[in-house]
Formats: structure tokens, sequence, C-alpha cells
């Protein structure tokens, strides 16, 4: 079965997470949780793709929670979403398994970083190599253009793992963000993060500034969308928000000591569309994606 973009296109509670820095309580650490975040029953595409990692990268596929310079797949369920009356009795959920699985991170720098990176999956070489070489799976991509000098971006990137047709409900709201206008993408496109480990200051600050909060991220953010044959690039200009700025600047340099789960996902707005699922999830832990930043 091809990996296409659907009609185009787990929260028990666990003991604080105290690893590294600020204990952060409940549906945090995801201790005990499966290798992969998809329930039993549940059908999956093979995993054909193997991850993407640029060869001379610090950061790779964590082997546990305490594994550092690492990214792992987080449980759906830790993320909360709007359930099926959520209409009516205002009331989330625990998301269902993600329909994509991450599969790489990295930080990249065009020569001096004079200036940003756009349209990663054809700019960055390992990822255009990457995609080309599994044209039967189907790509997500999350790229966050730091603002500079120096100019960074950083990558998230998800590859799809439910097939088309299990879940019609998403399928039409990826086609929906994949090939409908700006103002629809606007309307969708949620990220949530969660910070599990990190220093006093910086977790004070973070929350302070609201940087904890679900947010929609094209209405928020200047963003950039890039479609290609088995992929969906989604850009995030961070520096075009002074809050976003504001929580990356506190974030970026302490990196190595923190560990933050990102989800994503398509909001719904009616009681068809209802309820929502996590589109794809990464963990990433005492990743230091300034000091493994690569040029090309």
């Amino acid at each position: 079965t091809k990996r296409g973009a659907g009609a185009s296109g787990s929260g028990a509670t666990s003991a604080p997470d105290t690893r590294a820095g600020t204990p952060v309580p409940a549906a945090a650490s995801g201790q005990g949780e499966r290798k992969h975040s998809v329930a039993e029953g549940t059908p999956v595409l093979d995993e054909k793709a193997l991850d993407w990692h640029e060869p001379d990268s610090r950061i790779s596929r964590g082997t546990s929670l305490d594994a550092k310079e690492s990214f792992l797949e987080p449980s759906a369920k830790n993320f909360s979403v709007r359930g099926p009356n959520y209409l009516s009795d205002r009331k989330k959920e625990p998301s269902r398994s993600a329909v994509f699985r991450p599969i790489g991170l990295q930080t990249y720098m065009r020569g001096d970083g004079a200036e940003p990176i756009f349209h990663a999956a054809s700019e960055v070489p390992t990822l255009s190599a990457h995609m080309k070489a599994n044209p039967d799976s189907y790509f997500f991509l999350v790229a966050w253009v730091i603002p500079g000098p120096p100019h960074r971006t950083t990558i998230f990137a998800f590859e799809r793992r439910l097939p088309v047709g299990v879940d019609e409900v998403f399928d039409a709201l990826f086609d929906e963000m994949v090939n409908g206008s700006d103002e629809q993408r606007k309307t969708r496109f949620k990220y949530i993060p969660a910070i599990k480990v990190a220093p006093w200051m910086v977790l004070s600050g973070i929350r302070a500034l609201g940087g904890e909060k679900p947010t929609m991220l094209c209405k928020k953010l200047e963003t950039r969308q890039f479609n290609g044959p088995n992929y969906c690039e989604i850009d995030i200009n961070v520096g075009s928000n002074p809050i976003a700025n504001a929580v990356t600047g506190l974030v970026l340099p302490k990196l190595t000591g923190m560990t933050i789960e990102h989800a994503f996902l398509l909001e719904g707005h009616t009681e068809e569309e209802l309820p929502e699922r996590v589109l794809g999830a990464i963990r990433i832990q005492g990743t230091p994606l300034i000091e493994a930043t690569v040029r090309f």
C-alpha cells in the first residue's frame, strides 16, 4: 500500500520526571510506554524506510528515556485533544495513536548562515536523498526557521504509518491542509509542546510567556508550505512572532539540560471532524540542536 497523503494525504499519569532539572508532574515522562505508540490492533504500514540520519550528526534515535542527544516517540496519549463531544461538553481526552512516526531530527545552516533555509526537502542533501530513496513512503516535515544571523533551520521529520482509509476523518482534514488554501491551514494546524525536564528559571520564563499552550501555528507565525511527490513540508518562521522568539531565546541555550515533547495535529471544528488525533509527535532529550548544527 502506498503511503499517500490522505484522501490525497496514550496518557496514564506517571511518577514525576525528575531527571536533569525541575520535576514536571503527571502526564509527563511516559515511563513504561511502548517503543511505538500504536494501539494494539491498529493497522499500520510496514516501516520500510529507515530513520533519516545525518552521517556526522551527534543526534540519533534514543534507546531509553535517559539517552541524551537523542529523540524518541512519546505516547500520543500524553497529549489531550478535543473529544467526540467537545463542541457541547468542552472535554478533551488522550489522543489515539499518531498517524506519523518520527524518523529524524537535525539543525542545518547554509554556509555562514547569512540567509535562512526554506524548503529543506529540496535544499538539504541527505533529507532529499532519503525521501527519493523511499518513494512509497509519505513524509511530513516541520522546519523551524530560527532567526539569525547566523540563520539556522531545525527539521522534525515524520513518516506516515497509518494507512489511508483507516481514519477517513483524519484523511479528509490532512488532504485539506496539503491541498487547501493558506486560510484553511491557519484554522487547522495546531502545535502542543510539553516540557518534561528543564532548569527552573527556564521553565518559569516559558510558562510566563504562555509557551506550553496549544498554538495555531499558521495563524500565529509566518509559515510557508511546500509539497512534493511524497512529502508535505511546513516551514515556521520563529522570528515572525515576538513571544515565539522570546521562548526560543530562553530554550536554545539550555537544550542540553531539557526534555521536550512536541505534538502536531489538525483542529476539528465540527462534530463530524471529532475526536482529534495527533498527526505526529517527537520527544527530544538533551539534544544540542545548536552545537550539532550541520553546515552545507
